[in-house]
């Protein structure tokens, strides 16, 4: 997602531990930059924990 000048990248973090024959997924995370060069981590925004 573009915010102004800002790119952010939101991907997933799956552990290498097949369940039922998928990886299992166990947060997203956030990531972002101005340049492409330099991110920034902005940590778990979503986790396994959060879904009941």
């Amino acid at each position: 997602m573009v915010v102004g000048d800002r790119l952010y990248l939101y991907t997933a973090h799956d552990e290498d531990k097949l369940i039922n024959n998928f990886y299992t997924m166990v947060d997203w995370r956030c990531l972002s930059t101005k340049d492409m060069v330099n991110w920034i981590d902005h940590g778990v925004i979503f986790s396994l924990d959060d879904i009941e």
